[in-house]
Order: C-alpha cells, then sequence, then structure tokens
C-alpha cells in the first residue's frame, strides 16, 4: 500500500504533485472506509502537505479526529478547509454543522449548514444538506 513516506521520493513537479494528491485521497479514503485510521491519517497528513488548498485533506483529518472524540479539533479542521477551498466548502459547513450538533450547539449546527446550502448550487449535494437538517432535528 502507497505509504507517506514515500512522498520523499518523488518528484514535485506540478502535474506529478496533483497525481500524487489524488492518489493520496484515494488511499485515505478507502482506509476511511475500511476503518484503517493509520493509513487513513496519514494519507490525509499527506495530502495536506501536497495539496494544503485542498478541502478534502482538512475534512479528511477533521473526520479521524472526529473518530478519537476530538469534536473541538475537527470543527477548526472543517472550518479550514471551507476557508482554504471555497469550491468544496459545502462539504466542510455539512461537517461542521455535524461537529457542533455533537457538541450539542443545534443553533450553530443549523448556521453551518446554512452556510452549506449557501455555498453549493448542486441539486444532489443540497438534497443531502436537507436529509442532514431532517436528521438532526434543525428544521
Amino acid at each position: 500500500m502507497f505509504r507517506a513516506r514515500q512522498l520523499i521520493a518523488l518528484e514535485t513537479a506540478p502535474a506529478a504533485r496533483r497525481a500524487l494528491a489524488e492518489r493520496c485521497y484515494a488511499t485515505a479514503y478507502a482506509a476511511l472506509l475500511a476503518d484503517d485510521e493509520r493509513t487513513a491519517l496519514e494519507m490525509f497528513c499527506a495530502l495536506a502537505v501536497l495539496a494544503p488548498s485542498d478541502a478534502r485533506a482538512w475534512a479528511g483529518l477533521a473526520v479521524c479526529s472526529q473518530r478519537h472524540g476530538l469534536d473541538q479539533a475537527a470543527l477548526a479542521l472543517f472550518q479550514l478547509g471551507a476557508w482554504v477551498d471555497p469550491e468544496r466548502a459545502a462539504l466542510c459547513h455539512v461537517g461542521r454543522g455535524r461537529a457542533l450538533s455533537r457538541l450539542g450547539r443545534d443553533a450553530a449546527a443549523d448556521d453551518a449548514l446554512s452556510d452549506a446550502w449557501q455555498a453549493t448550487d448542486d441539486l444532489v449535494l443540497r438534497a443531502g444538506i436537507e436529509r442532514e437538517r431532517k436528521l438532526k432535528c434543525l428544521t
């Protein structure tokens, strides 16, 4: 399996970095789904180094943090992801809403879901935001 330490030996041309970043994301996401938290954490960290303006890195690190009960850290990471990557901000705002809800801050969670709604025109994502609102009883 691809590991973060392999990054040291790889070239850093922009096209190579983008390809490597996508490989890191794919590996990290698959590891997260398989509950391989160490690999997920390594790969999301590598993605953050390779592509610091990619919200997927920060959202992935946020999810890893949540899995360890670090909800405040997750909240900050989701916010960072939304800030650095406006094109993917909606996904981070949804994550931020979930983190706020877990912290018992329902009004702020609803605001985060509103931010997510405003950050996208994607109808599928907007439907997901509405489902999230219903699940959290925030409507």
